[in-house]
């Protein structure tokens, strides 16, 4: 068992819901600790953050777009600040996630990641810190399909420094 996975994993999960539940009143925390973490990681030399800048400007751009679509509404002019965080610590984790995944196809982690981000924003809508303009079915088949390309770019943009990694260990 990898417990350094496994840590990672809680840590990342349980980031996700205070960002989610907390949104608004707890979003400096989670700026906080999501930027500690990337620090933490970047000084132990596991992760390079202009590769973590890449994902988290494309993930920004994402969701701003489909803020101004109307397809995700948020409280706030911008993005929340707690959803910044969490692009910042999505990044992060990407990065470890996909050595785990790096067993299976291209189209594989693709699939898993799509149906898995996806799924964070319907718990997030149902959890009230986003509503949805296009109603829940429109919405989980647009968020389906960037979130297949979203992973897929991850695996461009980490796919040989993951696999380099992987040899290290």
């Amino acid at each position: 068992m990898d417990w350094r996975f496994v840590a990672y994993s809680v840590w990342f999960q349980s980031f996700w819901f205070l960002a989610v539940l907390g949104n608004q009143q707890w979003q400096w925390l989670s700026a906080l600790l999501a930027a500690f973490t990337l620090l933490g990681s970047y000084l132990q030399q596991e992760i390079k953050l202009e590769r973590v800048a890449v994902l988290v400007a494309v993930g920004i751009g994402l969701d701003f777009s489909n803020a101004q679509l109307g397809l995700l509404m948020f409280d706030t002019a911008f993005l929340p600040v707690w959803l910044v965080s969490l692009w910042l610590m999505f990044a992060w984790y990407a990065y470890f996630l996909l050595q785990k995944l790096s067993c299976l196809s291209v189209w594989s982690i693709s699939l898993l990641g799509g149906v898995g981000g996806a799924l964070s924003y319907i718990a997030g809508e149902k959890l009230g810190a986003v509503e949805f303009g296009f109603g829940i079915e429109a919405t989980a088949a647009i968020l389906l399909s960037e979130w297949l390309a979203m992973f897929w770019l991850i695996q461009k943009v980490y796919g040989d420094e993951s696999a380099n990694h992987n040899q290290r260990a």
